[in-house]
């Protein structure tokens, strides 16, 4: 009898699934080590950062600001409720351009508050569980006039149109793209 030194199809998948495996950890671990890195110098500026964003969800009138809103300096994301760069906004904060995105307090002139997510229901499956889009209420903050520039609120992606594990589904969350795309097309004062 010949041995052969093929793997068979059980090792094949075996070793396929390890290295999917490594390789979504290591990516999630890039990912935490970014916002990580995004947020470290700004620590000091929490309490700030929280004091702006609790002018800016504490407004009734939402059309707020200058007619043509404007970003001051380099820009800040921060949890509304919180004031940090936690890992979504650190992530985000690492994919703004070096011209948008502050390395430093000294040079954050605007603060951009990200309120929680909110899902609405947008259909529903054929196993009726529900899709739901992803909204955020967004605040920007001029540091130097301390004055609330604009309050809107954003729409993620919609919920993929079929799904194949149990359960509800949603969009992607707007902090990812939307604020990404706002935020490098305001124009610097």
């Amino acid at each position: 009898m010949k041995k052969t030194s093929r793997l068979s199809c059980e090792s094949m998948a075996v070793i396929i699934l390890v290295v999917t495996f490594v390789g979504l950890c290591l990516l999630g671990g890039v990912q935490y080590y970014r916002s990580k890195r995004a947020a470290s110098p700004f620590e000091a500026m929490k309490e700030q950062a929280r004091a702006a964003c609790a002018q800016c969800f504490s407004l009734s009138e939402r059309s707020l600001g200058a007619s043509t809103p404007c970003r001051r300096g380099k820009v800040l994301v921060v949890e509304a409720d919180s004031g940090e760069v936690t890992a979504l906004t650190g992530l985000t904060m690492a994919d703004l351009s070096p011209e948008v995105c502050a390395a430093s307090p000294e040079e954050v002139g605007t603060i951009v508050c990200a309120g929680e997510v909110q899902q609405r229901k947008v259909g529903a499956y054929d196993d009726r569980q529900p899709a739901y889009q992803l909204y955020r209420d967004i605040c920007i903050y001029d540091l130097t006039t301390e004055s609330v520039i604009l309050f809107e609120t954003l729409s993620g992606g919609r919920p993929p149109p079929v799904k194949t594990e149990k359960g509800p589904k949603s969009g992607s969350d707007p902090v990812r793209q939307e604020l990404i795309s706002l935020l490098e097309a305001l124009p610097v004062k």
